[in-house]
């Protein structure tokens, strides 16, 4: 009797279908979500500023640089003009016994080697306007107008000799900050991972018991259930596992903070080194244009005397070397002068500036 009754219930299946919905009302870390996201969000934003900077930052300087070559290609030009000037007129005097064979030679000499480094930079400034057509995703049919005057008449002390190191730092050191409450947002909510946890549930559902294994069976009397509730959860021991990661957290941050300091000091030291270099290349500038407009007037009363045949033209020639070396290292100033005012600029963060 007793082997016939457990194979009777043996052939009797229970069936269920439910569903369930649970809500969380109080869980570790919940209130710290919305703080983590964002933080993260603001991590994102400034990453892209960042990047904005350091491409701003290129672009400028390889500006200039082309730039420089541009003002020097200028200068080339003019001191070529001057030299055929000077052949003609030197060739006058040739036919009227007035000038040697050797003066003419020496001419085609210098306007010879004038020309090959005018021809080196007009290759040279090709070169570098495609890589600023890359630089700046336009096409290479898209013309780009260098406008070389304007970069002495910003040479002004007043826009940075007053301006004090920024409070809030750089992007670089408001990243770090970021980083720095994310870990500890981290560490607050890995400290609270032991703490209770509140749950709601709600069950609805049908049940059934019969012979057929059939689930879809028809026949068979369904019984409706349902269910609210609530879960407590209160961990006792996670084998050290949270006081683990909380160290870990807490020896993140406190290398976070000293990046901090560190990137502070680095960023005072950069500021303060930035703002000597803008001073010492405005005074070189300034020395390097009154040079440079000395060696065009004595150019020009040397050229006057060789035309009243005073001097020899040895004299013009050192005369007209001495203004191309005087230009160049003009413009060589003004590029150091601008490049002094970029790394100013990125050490303050203001780059943007140069959008304007």
């Amino acid at each position: 009797g007793a082997h016939r009754a457990i194979a009777a219930g043996f052939r009797w299946m229970t069936y269920n279908g439910e569903v369930r919905l649970d809500q969380k009302l109080i869980a570790p870390g919940v209130f710290s979500g919305g703080k983590m996201k964002d933080a993260g969000e603001a991590i994102a934003a400034l990453l892209v500023e960042k990047t904005e900077e350091e491409v701003l930052f290129q672009v400028a300087q390889h500006f200039y640089q082309t730039a420089q070559n541009q003002s020097t290609l200028t200068g080339l030009q003019a001191n070529l003009d001057k030299l055929d000037a000077l052949s003609k007129m030197a060739e006058i005097q040739l036919k009227n016994d007035l000038a040697t064979p050797t003066d003419v030679k020496r001419l085609r000499v210098a306007r010879t080697n004038l020309e090959t480094q005018r021809q080196s930079l007009l290759l040279g400034i090709e070169y570098q306007l495609g890589v600023l057509h890359l630089m700046t995703g336009l096409t290479l049919d898209q013309p780009i107008e260098l406008a070389t005057d304007a970069l002495v008449a910003t040479t002004d002390s007043t826009l940075w000799s007053g301006e004090l190191a920024p409070m809030l730092g750089t992007t670089e050191i408001r990243i770090l900050f970021k980083n720095l409450e994310i870990n500890k947002l981290r560490a607050k909510i890995a400290r609270s991972e032991n703490g209770p946890s509140l749950d709601a549930y709600a069950r609805v559902g049908y049940l059934t018991q019969r012979e057929d294994p059939n689930f879809f069976n028809p026949n068979g009397t369904w019984h409706p259930l349902a269910g609210l509730g609530l879960r407590l959860r209160y961990p006792i021991f996670d084998g050290f596992g949270q006081k683990n990661r909380v160290q870990q957290l807490d020896l993140e941050s406190q290398k976070t903070e000293e990046d901090v300091r560190q990137l502070e000091n680095f960023k005072a030291l950069e500021f303060s080194f930035a703002k000597k270099q803008m001073r010492n290349s405005l005074r070189s500038l300034d020395a390097q244009r009154a040079n440079s407009a000395l060696a065009v007037e004595v150019y020009g009363k040397v050229f006057q005397q060789y035309k009243e045949g005073l001097v020899s033209l040895n004299d013009v020639l050192t005369a007209q070397t001495a203004v191309s070396e005087a230009e160049t290292g003009l413009n060589r100033e003004i590029f150091n002068y601008k490049l002094a005012e970029l790394r100013f600029l990125k050490s303050v963060g203001r780059l943007r500036e140069l959008l304007k």
